[in-house]
C-alpha cells in the first residue's frame, strides 16, 4: 500500500516566473521574488538584479519565505511561438 503524505504538486524553481539564469552557461537559478530578497543585503545593494540562489532558498526549509513547499511560487506566463 502506498501512502501519500503530501498532495501538493511539486513546484520546480525552473517553472517559477521569478527564477532566472544569469547567462546561458550558468546552471544555478536565481530567485528574484521581492519577498525572498527583501532582507538580503547583498541583493538590495547590488547594482544589477541578481537575486538570491534558488537552491539556498529551497534548502532553508520552513524558516525561509518560499521554503521547501514553494509557497511563493507562481507559474511562468505562457508564450506562444509560431
Amino acid at each position: 500500500m502506498c501512502y501519500v503524505y503530501n498532495k501538493d504538486p511539486v513546484r520546480f524553481c525552473r517553472d517559477c516566473r521569478y527564477s532566472l539564469m544569469k547567462d546561458e552557461k550558468d546552471f544555478l537559478l536565481r530567485c528574484t521574488h521581492p519577498d525572498v530578497n527583501a532582507k538580503r543585503a547583498h541583493v538590495l545593494a547590488s547594482a544589477i538584479e541578481i537575486g538570491s540562489f534558488a537552491q539556498d532558498e529551497r534548502a532553508g526549509g520552513w524558516f525561509y519565505p518560499c521554503g521547501r513547499r514553494g509557497a511563493l511560487w507562481q507559474a511562468k506566463p505562457l508564450t506562444l511561438t509560431y
